[in-house]
């Protein structure tokens, strides 16, 4: 009787332990009534399917079902309630094959492009228009064909030839805008920049801002020397004090100087010179003779011009102390008989020893009535002569 009892209870045991081992399991608490429920295997080490084995396939061989990555399809096994070694292709280095090597889903990634693709090019921007470009088998991109490329900006003043979005930048001007120059040149734009302008005229004497720097007659060639200081005195008694000529000797050839008659304020100017004249034929002639002198003086307006006059003083001997308002004698051109810029003066001197003929002259140079220059450069020229000695009185 015991050991039918001590039977039993290890049979009931002996079920328990058989349905948790092989997932089969019954609702009753009687050993008889513990029985394998078959399912589904699966890769859990359980029997599932209750025929003994857990984790097989119907082969009784280890289970194995498809598996897949980004590079392909394989298959994988079950091991100890795992699913390993799937069998898919291996992923690799991507190259430029149009192939997803390295499968990560996308084809030549990490080169420029993937080979055959295409993509629009360019842009609308300007006079630019969109192309097209295909992915070469390098993985590099062809040309873009079919539309329009950037070019250089034109300075036309309406196109974005270079499609930035901005017309005509970088140009300092429009193609064929002119501007005056200095002198009256002028110049064209050109690829959107101005040229320079030539270089300005020389400055000239003749009340007009040449080299347009601002300032009128200024900058004057040295050709021309102007009598007294820019700001200085132009009256008679400097001339007869400072402005000196060189001397004119009797039969000597003509002596010319050059001048501008100009004031540095543009104010009416009047210049006035000194020079003395010198007898040399004393010494060969008796005494209680005659000698007929003559001072030629001629003013040139340069360029040639008839709006200058000049008038000159016969101061006596450089020994005297004549002041211009007291002078000897005047004469003017255009007056006395004289033509325009020209003045003739005769003198009647003795022959005899020493220096009894010299003479202190000053001219002066001025504008002629109407004239509007407030910059004139003229030439002088003088000239001091005389005839051979003679007994009787000179006829001028």
């Amino acid at each position: 009787m015991l050991r039918s009892k001590l039977l039993s209870s290890l049979a009931t045991v002996g079920a328990l332990l058989a349905g948790a081992l092989y997932g089969c399991a019954t609702e009753s608490t009687s050993a008889s009534d513990y029985k394998c429920t078959p399912s589904t295997e699966l890769c859990n080490l359980v029997d599932d399917d209750c025929d003994g084995l857990a984790d097989e396939g119907s082969d009784g061989q280890p289970m194995t079902r498809s598996c897949s990555n980004g590079c392909g399809a394989g298959t994988e096994t079950c091991a100890n309630g795992y699913w390993v070694d799937c069998s898919a292709p291996a992923s690799s280095k991507e190259e430029c094959n149009g192939i997803d090597d390295d499968c990560d889903g996308v084809a030549d990634n990490g080169f420029e492009c993937a080979a055959g693709e295409e993509q629009v090019c360019g842009n609308n921007v300007g006079t630019c228009r969109e192309g097209s470009q295909r992915c070469d088998d390098d993985c590099t991109w062809r040309t873009c064909v079919g539309g329009v490329e950037p070019e250089d900006e034109v300075c036309e003043g309406f196109e974005d030839e270079d499609c930035d979005g901005t017309v005509d930048n970088g140009c300092t001007c429009e193609d064929g805008e002119t501007r005056d120059c200095c002198g009256g040149t002028t110049i064209a734009c050109d690829n959107g920049v101005w040229p320079s302008c030539p270089k300005p005229p020389d400055e000239t004497c003749n009340g007009i801002d040449d080299d347009c720097n601002g300032t009128v007659d200024d900058n004057l060639s040295e050709v021309y020397l102007v009598d007294e200081a820019d700001g200085g005195e132009d009256d008679c008694a400097h001339a007869y004090t400072e402005a000196f000529l060189t001397p004119l000797y009797e039969g000597d050839a003509a002596k010319s100087y050059s001048f501008y008659l100009l004031k540095a304020d543009g104010s009416e100017d009047r210049d006035f010179f000194s020079f003395t004249t010198f007898d040399t034929t004393d010494v060969s002639c008796s005494s209680n003779t005659y000698e007929c002198f003559q001072l030629e003086v001629n003013l040139t307006k340069e360029p040639d011009g008839s709006d200058l006059e000049l008038c000159v003083y016969d101061l006596g001997s450089p020994t005297s102390s004549t002041a211009c308002a007291a002078y000897v004698d005047k004469s003017c051109s255009n007056q006395d008989g004289n033509p325009p810029n020209s003045v003739t003066m005769n003198y009647e001197g003795g022959c005899g020893f020493g220096d009894d003929d010299a003479r202190r002259y000053v001219v002066e140079v001025f504008r002629a009535p109407g004239a509007t220059t407030s910059c004139d450069s003229y030439k002088l020229s003088l000239r001091w002569d005389a005839d051979a000695p003679q007994l009787t009185a000179c006829s001028f």
